[in-house]
């Protein structure tokens, strides 16, 4: 990839070959459509903007990347101006917001099939079971709540037959790195 990318002559190529690849590989990327399915619930911005929205965000930060080998900027320098600018943001994000964006960095999504009793539908003499998405998340007690009210509120689960939220406590977990510290 360096070998290739270094055959452009002008940085404004590097530049948008960055935010072309970052938007490509996030466009493809099935769990993002997911994720803005369920967000778009929330904050009423369709699902197909919210994903275009991501990959922008990606192959920007991709280009600003490749920006920055290209012209030997500090990576610290960079880490800095990024992560002021996004808790610059965050003060002007509802709690919502959030706990959508501590989410999205950490859920596991499994896919299920079948509604937990045996009530099957039949199309065309095949048997259609219905499908649903269980979402896995380990998150720091403290951020516990927050999380629960907003998908509780979000995804209308005060109606019948719409799934449910629980919380286990975690005694022991091993393999894992503590992203924010």
């Amino acid at each position: 990839m360096g070998d290739f990318l270094g055959r452009f002559d002008k940085i404004i190529k590097v530049i948008i070959f960055g935010i072309f690849i970052g938007f490509i590989i996030s466009i493809a990327e099935p769990d993002l459509l997911i994720l803005a399915n369920q967000v778009s619930k929330s904050i009423g911005i369709s699902p197909f903007l919210i994903v275009i929205i991501i990959s922008l965000g990606v192959g920007l930060m991709i280009s600003i990347g490749l920006y920055r080998i290209f012209k030997e900027i500090s990576i610290s320098l960079l880490m800095w101006i990024v992560y002021t600018s996004i808790f610059i943001l965050m003060i002007f994000t509802s709690d919502t917001g959030h706990a959508i964006a501590y989410d999205a960095s950490g859920a596991t999504l499994v896919h299920g099939r079948g509604a937990g009793r045996e009530q099957k539908s039949i199309l065309l003499n095949m048997n259609i079971e219905p499908e649903k998405d269980i979402v896995i998340m380990l998150v720091k007690k403290s951020l516990m709540d927050p999380i629960k009210n907003a998908i509780y509120e979000e995804m209308n689960l005060e109606d019948e037959n719409k799934g449910i939220i629980y919380s286990l406590p975690v005694m022991e977990v091993r393999g894992l790195i503590e992203q924010n510290n």
